[in-house]
């Protein structure tokens, strides 16, 4: 079972509508939004450094900057920028759910920590389940990932590998 898995579900265009659902912020934030939903990343990511020059303190920016790095697929730096959004706002969803799919896309059990905390704070969020009780069930930890595996059964379902582990922990 050490294929690779990921989940589209949680693609970085949908952490977008997070942020859009937002406060309403300054105009960059607006116009870096707009630049990533339309394919323009280099111009997304010079802008979000121009405006986080300007102002280092706000986790929306930081957020969108790590989308659009991931976006260009620079994993090292969208991490980093996920994790300033998060030192200033330690429950912003929207970097969460980015900075989980990247580490979960990374195969590594380093992103349980951001999982668990992101059902915590939103204990709906089926993707989040299915990806913590993924990583579970591969470490073994059958009892806890079929309570996710249940929290997200209309997600597991359409995916194969999760319906495999699924199947395997409740063998077990």
């Amino acid at each position: 079972m050490s294929r690779p898995f990921h989940l589209p579900c949680l693609a970085l265009f949908g952490v977008l509508s997070v942020i859009a659902s937002g406060q309403q912020g300054p105009a960059p934030v607006a116009s870096i939004e707009s630049l990533i939903r339309s394919g323009q990343i280099d111009q997304a990511v010079r802008l979000t450094r121009s405006t986080l020059r300007d102002n280092p303190g706000d986790a929306r920016v930081w957020t969108l900057q790590g989308i659009a790095l991931s976006l260009q697929n620079n994993s090292h730096d969208a991490l980093a920028a996920f994790d300033a959004a998060l030192r200033l706002s330690p429950n912003l969803i929207s970097a969460l759910k980015g900075k989980a799919q990247l580490l979960f896309r990374g195969e590594t059990d380093r992103a349980l920590p951001t999982l668990r905390t992101l059902v915590k704070l939103d204990p709906k969020d089926e993707v989040a389940h299915e990806m913590l009780a993924v990583l579970e069930a591969r470490a073994g930890n059958c009892k806890s990932a079929i309570g996710h595996f249940e929290s997200s059964a209309r997600s597991v379902a359409g995916h194969a590998v999760s319906l495999e582990l699924y199947g395997s922990c409740l063998q077990q």
